[in-house]
């Protein structure tokens, strides 16, 4: 055994021997510098920010069938708390924070997720339908969206996607419940009554 793995040896054992007295030295030598220690841990993390997503998630993988139950447990816990426990506050507060400083990168998100989950369109999908419709509404040629932007239309039966739609032209579509016998009876009454 060489030198240096009897060291390793010894403060293994030093360790499992006065477990509690380096855990309790180790937290207060943290909490004298926390500062210093967390900009130590960001800079860390951010010299090698792709490698360490890719180790994160693959650690989510592996463990998450392990820790089913763990996390269930700790889901609990946490829904257990009151509404003014100080650990929910302090987690609103700083969801808030970072929702106000991020508005525009959170709202790409979302709609990314949401055309993905609703929709099965990727944003390069919606993209390319946007450029074969000339970036236009597909019934009545605006290119005034409205205040939400552009309208996934789609069959709601099937789900299948049938173009891009403003906001008005979309919610006249769902009032009229996508029923063409219905719209032309409405298009019948607007020239019998003009």
């Amino acid at each position: 055994m060489t030198a240096k793995e009897k060291e390793k040896a010894r403060k293994a054992r030093f360790y499992v021997e006065n477990k509690e007295r380096v855990l309790e030295r180790n937290r207060a030598y943290f909490a004298a510098n926390a500062d210093e220690q967390n900009a130590k841990g960001r800079a860390r993390h951010a010299a090698d920010l792709e490698a360490n997503k890719a180790r994160g998630r693959a650690s989510y993988h592996r463990n998450k069938e392990a820790n089913r139950e763990k996390m269930k447990a700790k889901d609990a816990a946490w829904s257990a708390l009151p509404f003014d426990h100080p650990r929910k506050v302090k987690a609103r507060e700083t969801s808030k924070r970072y929702r106000d400083n991020n508005r525009q990168k959170l709202a790409g998100y979302t709609r990314k997720h949401k055309l993905k989950r609703e929709y099965g369109l990727t944003p390069d999908a919606f993209n390319a339908m946007m450029l074969a419709q000339n970036s236009v509404c597909a019934v009545c040629l605006t290119d005034q969206w409205g205040a939400r932007g552009p309208c996934v239309d789609h069959d709601h039966s099937t789900g299948k996607v049938r173009g891009i739609l403003c906001n008005r032209c979309n919610i006249g579509l769902g009032q009229f419940k996508d029923d063409a016998e219905r719209m032309r009876a409405a298009i019948a009454y607007l020239e019998r009554t003009a």
